[in-house]
């Protein structure tokens, strides 16, 4: 299984198998923009793009997974799949 952590700073991939035992790890950084007041905005362009790089990374080293999914946590909204563009 496929895991994958996106964070203020990065994003962490790991492949699990079966067992719970981590296979393959894999990590993108982020650079987030330091606002005032403490604040920190990301790009979206650049969270999807960690998240593919580790993913992808993480995939690679293994040789592929047989299963997927998806959980969040203080995510208010997820990109599960992108439309077609015909």
């Amino acid at each position: 299984m496929l895991a994958i952590d996106q964070g203020t700073s990065g994003t962490k991939a790991v492949v699990v198998d079966g067992d719970g035992a981590v296979r393959a790890p894999a990590e993108a950084p982020v650079r987030p923009a330091y606002l005032p007041g403490g604040r920190a905005e990301q790009d979206p362009r650049e969270l999807l793009g960690s998240v593919l790089a580790a993913g992808r990374e993480a995939v690679g080293r293994r040789g592929g997974v047989r299963r997927r999914g998806s959980g969040g946590g203080g995510w208010p909204a997820k990109v599960v799949s992108a439309p077609s563009r015909s």
